[in-house]
């Protein structure tokens, strides 16, 4: 089959054969500025009688150029062999960029599995999906406009150095405990996490995203290296999280109610030492205090849960 390039003018050609077609897609709203011209041979050749579609370039090739792809030296949004066609419609559309749906439809036919859970992050239900990304190419990996923790920051306060916020957002980033887009948990958290006063019996599973980095002998262990918050070979953290166990004067055992260990740390992070919370339990008028004092083999706690207490590693 001999093909040729059409001049302008021979759009006229083709509407002898595509007339019904290009008057139905031209009532579209936003028209491709050479279809819109005439200029069929910008992009086709001279099938001739054949019935064969024939392009002068294949895939992206044809769209670039005339368009220009400045993240194309960078990671390039996966396109396959159609090139561009699968999100734009080379002559018209409804909707604006020639895209063939609206932008978050158009995201969600690949990509809707990632919001399908019950919590959705509300970047994406009231900004959308270029709230965060770039839709043809980005330096960053995940088609990103910028560094993670610099996009959650444009939205979200986030604790300077100086602030002494948790070692998962200074060695890692915030998709260390939260998910981006959707999540089966509150917060758009990736695992469970009880923030509340008192979550009932104590149950690993109840702190499994804690439990993702710090080791659950922080909680049960008894040996004098499984934590350094210890009155001696008492672990602390067994005390506030499984409950602390009393005898009454009628020689029974009662355990204390168990806490979260949201009680006491901010998982972001604290001006206090590890991530000790300053205020909790705030209503209208007032908060709660924890102030914490660290000692070289231990430290003091004065808060209002308690009597002022204090410990040492070595007992007494």
């Amino acid at each position: 089959m001999v093909v040729m390039a059409l001049p302008v003018s021979g759009a006229a050609e083709c509407s002898q054969c595509h007339g019904a077609w290009i008057d139905k897609v031209s009532s579209k709203s936003t028209l491709h500025t050479p279809f819109i011209s005439g200029e069929c041979s910008g992009c086709h050749l001279d099938h001739g009688d054949s019935g064969e579609l024939v392009l002068v370039l294949d895939g992206t090739d044809l769209c670039l150029k005339c368009h220009d792809n400045p993240d194309r030296e960078f990671r390039e949004h996966l396109s396959g062999e159609n090139g561009c066609l699968p999100c734009h419609d080379p002559h018209s559309s409804e909707e604006k960029n020639l895209t063939v749906k609206s932008f978050d439809e158009l995201c969600m036919l690949c990509h809707g599995k990632i919001v399908k859970a019950s919590y959705v992050h509300q970047a994406i239900t009231y900004n959308g999906c270029q709230e965060c990304h770039t839709p043809h190419g980005s330096a960053l990996g995940k088609m990103l406009k910028e560094e993670s923790d610099q996009i959650c920051s444009g939205c979200h306060s986030i604790l300077s150095e100086e602030e002494r916020p948790h070692s998962a957002l200074l060695k890692r980033s915030c998709a260390s405990c939260h998910d981006p887009h959707s999540s089966t948990q509150y917060s758009l958290l990736k695992q469970e996490y009880r923030s509340d006063l008192y979550p009932g019996p104590y149950e690993e599973e109840k702190y499994s995203l804690c439990f993702s980095c710090h080791d659950s002998f922080l909680v049960t262990g008894k040996d004098l290296s499984d934590t350094g918050f210890r009155n001696g070979s008492v672990n602390l953290h067994t005390v506030h999280v499984l409950g602390k166990v009393r005898f009454t004067g009628e020689g029974l055992t009662v355990k204390g109610k168990s806490r979260s260990c949201a009680n006491c740390h901010d998982p972001h992070g604290s001006v206090q030492a590890f991530s000790l919370k300053r205020y909790f339990e705030c209503t209208e008028t007032m908060c709660r205090t924890i102030t914490f004092f660290p000692e070289p083999d231990g430290g003091r706690c004065l808060t209002a849960c308690h009597e002022r207490a204090s410990y040492t590693r070595q007992g007494g």
